[in-house]
């Protein structure tokens, strides 16, 4: 069996997805049954919930949003907040882990690529999973 030829960081990247992803609470979020559908689309999948169903594809229905009845396109979400939270922080750790691992298991910090991350993701609009409850009563209000 000839194998295909794949790039150095190809093989990096996968190793650090395998590590930092796989196993982690999306295992949780991947088993179970998966919907089943004859149209093939999934426009004849719905979630069946006490306050009426949702579509498992974006379609124009009527359901009910907090005790009241809406008109509109809608879909069935596959992740609650709080799961999402879960999840990138697990991924989080373990991508930390992994580029320690990679770079030099932690001997060589590059303050210039650390600045700038930091900067970039961490701000006043960075990123906001490590922020658990707060945030999210923030952004549902």
């Amino acid at each position: 069996m000839r194998m295909r030829k794949i790039s150095k960081w190809r093989l990096i990247a996968r190793q650090i997805a395998y590590e930092s992803i796989r196993n982690t609470f999306l295992e949780d979020l991947h088993s179970g049954i998966s919907p089943s559908t004859k149209t093939g689309d999934y426009s004849d999948v719905f979630v069946i919930t006490p306050y009426g169903k949702i579509s498992w594809n974006e379609q124009e229905q009527e359901t009910m949003i907090g005790g009241k009845l809406k008109k509109g396109k809608f879909k069935v979400s596959r992740i609650s907040d709080e799961e999402m939270r879960k999840l990138m922080l697990e991924i989080e750790e373990n991508l930390r882990l992994s580029l320690w691992y990679w770079v030099g298991r932690g001997k060589h910090k590059d303050k210039k690529i650390l600045e700038a991350v930091e900067k970039a993701l961490f701000g006043e609009d960075g990123i906001s999973w490590d922020n658990p409850k707060l945030t999210l009563q923030k952004k549902h209000k």
